[in-house]
């Protein structure tokens, strides 16, 4: 008898926890649905208004014209007078002095460390929206 009041209670404490999680997960959920609502429509958090200006910033740095646009077109139509005053050779060559070789190596390279860190910001921005966005489908079958 005392084995099987003991197997009872065990049995009944195993229900009770259960349920006991059950609710929690329920207060958990109901806690993050009002979480999300209460969010809708507030102003932005201080990181978040700073994430924004920076992007923005960023943004309108792309935007501008290059700074180095003139010169590389002069460098293109000096390369092309060269190439039409020597067309009758058969061999051409391109002179092009050390200066001006170095700016146009940095351009590209300032260029190319640009491109890099908009694609990474822009994978990061992705990531984090589809984030968002299972978080939000979560929610609403929740």
């Amino acid at each position: 008898e005392l084995r099987t009041r003991r197997a009872a209670s065990a049995a009944r404490l195993a229900q009770l926890a259960a349920r006991l999680h059950a609710l929690r997960h329920t207060l958990l959920q109901v806690v993050a649905r009002q979480e999300a609502r209460a969010g809708a429509g507030a102003a932005l958090s201080a990181a978040e208004e700073a994430t924004r200006a920076r992007l923005q910033e960023l943004a309108s740095q792309l935007a501008a014209p290059p700074l180095y646009n003139g010169r590389l077109n002069e460098l293109l139509c000096a390369v092309r007078l060269q190439r039409s005053a020597s067309a009758g050779m058969t061999h051409e060559r391109y002179q092009l002095d050390p200066d001006a070789q170095e700016d146009v190596k940095q351009f590209l390279t300032l260029q190319q460390r640009g491109m890099a860190h908009l694609l990474d910001t822009a994978r990061k921005d992705l990531a984090a929206l589809n984030t968002i966005a299972e978080g939000m489908a979560q929610l609403v079958r929740g």
